[in-house]
């Protein structure tokens, strides 16, 4: 089943704490939007828990990687 969102969303990231199991969805529209959605990703957090991000993980896809 193909669902359509309202705006031309074609990609999506989450965020996921290892930690607290605690997770984020973001819905966008070009992957070199990533980056901005990380940063408010972490801002988040940061406000949120008082802590600072101490590691990343990914799944080393580089779909995320500039030029």
């Amino acid at each position: 089943m193909n669902v359509r969102a309202r705006h031309v969303v074609n990609y999506f990231i989450t965020f996921i704490d290892n930690f607290t199991g605690f997770g984020h969805v973001y819905l966008i529209s070009h992957t070199s939007k990533a980056l901005d959605y990380f940063i408010q990703y972490t801002n988040l957090i940061e406000n949120k828990l008082s802590t600072k991000i101490k590691a990343l993980r990914t799944d080393q896809g580089h779909e995320y990687l500039s030029e």
